[in-house]
């Protein structure tokens, strides 16, 4: 969400609306009030990342002064006036504001309607190939089946099953307004009596069948964020036929600590010295907002990695439920095999799709590590505040905890709790916790 100032210096906001006066009635004591148009009630925690921006607390109630644009109004807190983000309020002042939002679905579903995002994600090879890998290995066991992709996007892995697999029936379930592109595909190509293109969240779906596969491309950063792998397991356990299949079959997050100090240097360090001026004071204010969330943009080389991967979350399709992801909790312990300067953890990772026959033989791994070859995913990275110099044989033990938040449902948290130790003897301890989303 990019914020959009009024063209109002924010200084004087305050005082330009109260000249004016409100359009419409203060519905909630029966008086007209001049001062503010309504009351809205705060549904999430908010941290201001910048001076005009308002700061509050989940149940908090705002005055609203102007509906700036669709994004921010400019709102009021005992006194205190700034920009509030649309959707972390409700108008709903009664017991309902508390799930008025459970999932932020109408901006989740924003983000997947824009043909930007699907670009990304279509020109991701080895995303895209993996799953035609999969489908083309096992077109046997798909001829003739019912066959359901969930979150089909603008149509690739449904028209994958229906021409290679030649599946029977597929049902390509997509709720943001992307779904009107993909029926236009589907019909372009010819495939309209084989794909049925259905525009509803799949919690709320009704077929008149069971399926043979559930096919979907719900994996998001750190592997779960986002939490559309909820939606499959609700589907499964809705659609799927006794002894079908769900692909990817299981998934596997792993991290590994790493040596990022360039990254970190220009994420970090260049506030510093910005053209020969000392911009430090950037970092006082948003060194939290910088390095308190994965850095989803990073890139690690192999020589980056300072020691092997650890799995920290293994997810099996066909078994997981959803209590399994709301919290999680693994420990790790590395044995650095490669000496430098630790200040993070890169993170990453593998999805399989089991072959459908018996045998091993039409299995097809999506591995998004630095080993393999660059995926939109990318490798997100989890700054330390500390660095450290580390040699060979070196230790980095300690626990990592994945916790759901339980208000802003597709958002999750992180915690790392470590140490890390040479011939016995601990020479630094660290935790630190990253959000993701918010």
């Amino acid at each position: 969400m990019s914020l959009v100032l009024s063209t109002v210096d924010p200084a004087n906001q305050c005082a330009y609306l109260k000249e004016g006066c409100c359009v419409e009635e203060n519905n909630n004591d029966g008086e007209d009030d001049c001062s503010f148009l309504k009351v809205v009630r705060a549904v999430y925690d908010y941290r201001a990342n910048s001076d005009v921006e308002l700061e509050f607390s989940r149940g908090n109630k705002i005055l609203i002064h102007s509906e700036c644009n669709d994004g921010w109004w400019w709102g009021e807190i005992d006194g205190q006036f700034g920009y509030v983000p649309v959707t972390y309020i409700s108008s709903n002042l009664g017991e309902e504001w508390q799930s008025d939002v459970d999932w932020q679905n109408d901006s989740y579903f924003d983000i997947y309607g824009q043909l930007t995002v699907q670009h990304e994600m279509l020109s991701d090879r080895a995303r895209t190939l993996s799953y035609l890998t999969a489908i083309r290995r096992n077109a046997k066991w798909i001829l003739d089946s019912t066959v359901m992709d969930i979150g089909c996007g603008t149509g690739i892995l449904s028209l994958f099953v229906a021409r290679d697999g030649k599946a029977k029936t597929v049902y390509a379930v997509e709720a943001s307004s992307i779904h009107s592109i993909a029926r236009d595909v589907v019909i372009a190509n010819g495939y309209e009596d084989q794909i049925k293109v259905i525009a509803e969240m799949v919690e709320d779906l009704d077929i008149p069948e069971k399926v043979d596969l559930i096919v979907s491309e719900w994996m998001g950063t750190l592997l779960i964020s986002e939490f559309m792998i909820e939606s499959v397991i609700k589907a499964r356990d809705k659609f799927l036929k006794s002894g079908g299949k769900l692909w990817p079959s299981r998934a596997t997050l792993y991290i590994a600590p790493c040596s990022s100090v360039d990254v970190y240097e220009s994420a970090v360090g260049f506030w510093n010295n910005v053209y020969g001026f000392d911009f430090s004071v950037v970092n006082n204010k948003q060194y939290d907002n910088q390095t308190g969330k994965p850095l989803h943009s990073n890139i690690s080389k192999e020589e980056d990695i300072l020691a092997k991967p650890a799995s920290v979350l293994d997810i099996d399709m066909e078994t997981v439920t959803i209590e399994n992801i709301e919290y999680v909790s693994s420990k790790f312990n590395f044995l650095i095999d490669r000496p430098g300067v630790f200040n993070g953890f890169c993170t990453w990772f593998s999805a399989l799709f089991d072959g459908l026959s018996d045998g091993n033989e039409s299995s097809t791994l999506l591995d998004t590590g630095p080993y393999s070859q660059t995926t939109h995913w990318k490798h997100p990275l989890l700054f330390m505040d500390t660095h450290t110099v580390v040699a060979v044989s070196d230790e980095i033990s300690g626990t990592v905890e994945i916790i759901r938040n339980r208000e802003m449902r597709r958002h999750l948290s992180l915690k790392i709790r470590s140490q890390i130790v040479r011939e016995n003897k601990v020479i630094s301890q660290f935790e630190k916790s990253f959000c993701c989303w918010e």
